[in-house]
């Protein structure tokens, strides 16, 4: 009967590689295809290799989880990029219908402002609000998208924030005890012209009113560090956040 099921799965969701063959439902996995769209002027599809979330089979709705995923040209079936999601710490969980319906991307995402949706996928989210996320570039002269360490990163926010008139991308995370971190990537012509770091330091408690940090900041150019500040502040001790509003506003409109 279990071979019967798996025979069913080939034939109603594609070519399954030879491992998913098995008598043991379990450890079956099977391909499944998503519509067509286009992505760059480039007719495209997600193929995923997935696995049913319920081995058993004993729930109403056909769950999956994604193992690998890879972004075909429809029409010359070349991958132009593939992701192992076995390490990912956050994956979330699909009804068969909607990856078949989903394009997977954020059209508007173009990372470093040259005229092309790049592809960001997150790896973790943690629950101090911290999210990772690691990022494809879209690549004109081969057509295809490529894994750049250097524009992968965290976000306290759904994604990496993008500011399309300044040509910034702006990443963060957060520590124990009040201590944040920024960092902006400038981009000029789709390259990257210099990093900025902000984070904060050092909290002292002076009394029971007011705890003393140091911001720090850093300018970075071809990985150099060119300026570098630290300014003590005083903060009035409102809660364990107290440091939140006035470090993000100090990040939002420092100068030099």
């Amino acid at each position: 009967m279990k071979k019967l099921i798996i025979l069913i799965l080939v034939l109603h969701f594609g070519v399954c590689d030879s491992q998913s063959i098995e008598t043991d439902f379990s450890k079956a996995t099977f391909i499944i295809k998503s519509n067509i769209f286009f992505i760059n002027g480039i007719e495209s599809s997600w193929e995923y290799d997935v696995a049913f979330v319920d081995s058993n089979k004993t729930s109403q709705n056909d769950l999956v989880k994604l193992i690998r995923q890879r972004l075909i040209n429809a029409s010359s079936n070349e991958i132009l990029m593939e992701l192992d999601l076995t390490n990912f710490i956050d994956i979330q969980e699909y009804e068969i219908a909607t990856l078949r319906n989903w394009n997977g991307f954020q059209e508007d995402f173009d990372i470093n402002f040259d005229g092309f949706t790049d592809l960001q996928f997150r790896t973790m989210q943690s629950s101090s609000g911290n999210q990772e996320y690691i990022v494809y570039l879209f690549r004109p002269i081969t057509k295809s998208f490529e894994f750049v360490k250097e524009l992968s990163g965290g976000s306290l926010e759904e994604g990496i924030l993008l500011d399309p008139k300044n040509k910034i991308a702006t990443y963060s995370s957060k520590g124990g005890g009040g201590l944040y971190s920024f960092k902006k990537i400038h981009f000029d012509n789709g390259i990257i012209k210099y990093i900025e770091k902000y984070w904060n330091s050092a909290a002292v408690i002076l009394s029971d009113e007011e705890t003393s940090f140091i911001f720090h900041y850093q300018k970075i150019i071809d990985n150099v560090i060119k300026e570098k500040i630290e300014i003590p502040k005083r903060i009035k001790n409102k809660g364990l956040e107290s440091i939140y509003s006035p470090f993000f506003e100090w990040v939002r409109t420092f100068k030099k």
